[in-house]
């Protein structure tokens, strides 16, 4: 009788883990390869290729839903801000802002560029400094030096920027001061939610939960990149181009401080 009712347990437990997904496939692999990736606060997502289509750099596509369509233009690194607004910096350190039907030169140069969901749009710069390179802010059609130093840069909610440094350390600036904060990064991601995420080079990503880094569920190949919707979700690009979106089924068991099931990854509205 024993030994029957360690069995029933066996087959009950076996047939309950049946029933919920595994944690991995919270992770969608999305169609395509790409360099960079960028969403918008309106759900738009745009990406940086990984093909090579001018000295400017390479191609660029915007997700509708179902695919990825062609944008003329070329890119190096990409931020998208409200109404669907891409600005790109281009391998020759130009900036350029989408305005529906082409691109517009920015003045100034830069490495990488950041857009909040308030319209606020901050970059790191082209002149080298301590920790990489100086950080600007984008005000009254010119670029406003901040003191401070980095590699790559995202914009928050409240359009303040948070940085990684050529040492992968990670800070975020409150409007006067730059904190220093735990971990170690090599992209960073910031949504209009409030959500934060960055990938430090591992097979996972990790979430600001306002005190420490908590880490999502790993994916199978090296993340370099990240960004983070309107909804919170975090999208990703890996080392060998994947791109990859969180999108758990709605019955699986997720961290809470993950953004829950978010259903088909929709088109820009």
């Amino acid at each position: 009788m024993k030994r029957l009712l360690e069995y029933a347990f066996y087959v009950l437990l076996l047939c309950q883990a049946c029933q919920i997904p595994s944690v991995a496939a919270a992770w969608v692999t999305m169609p395509g390869t790409a360099k960079d990736i960028a969403a918008g606060p309106d759900g738009s997502v745009w990406i940086v290729g990984t093909s090579t289509v001018s000295n400017f750099g390479n191609e660029i596509f915007r997700w509708d839903g179902r695919g990825w369509n062609r944008i003329d233009g070329a890119a190096v690194r990409i931020a998208v801000g409200p109404n669907d607004q891409a600005w790109i910096v281009t391998a020759t350190d130009q900036v350029f802002r989408f305005n529906g039907l082409g691109w517009d030169l920015i003045p100034g140069t830069a490495k990488d560029i950041g857009v909040g969901a308030n319209g606020a749009v901050w970059i790191v710069g082209g002149n080298p400094e301590a920790a990489g390179f100086g950080i600007f802010q984008w005000s009254n059609a010119t670029w406003i030096k901040v003191p401070g130093s980095a590699t790559r840069i995202a914009v928050d909610a409240q359009g303040l920027p948070w940085v990684v440094t050529n040492e992968r350390k990670i800070y975020r600036f409150d409007g006067k001061d730059w904190t220093n904060l735990p971990g170690r990064a090599s992209d960073i991601g910031a949504g209009a939610s409030g959500a934060i995420f960055v990938a430090n080079d591992g097979v996972s990503l990790a979430r600001w939960d306002g005190s420490k880094w908590q880490d999502a569920p790993p994916f199978a190949s090296r993340l370099t990149g990240v960004t983070v919707d309107g909804t919170g979700r975090p999208w990703a690009v890996a080392a060998d181009g994947q791109i990859i979106a969180w999108d758990p089924p709605k019955n699986a068991v997720t961290p809470s401080y993950l953004p829950r099931a978010t259903g088909p990854i929709p088109p820009p509205r």
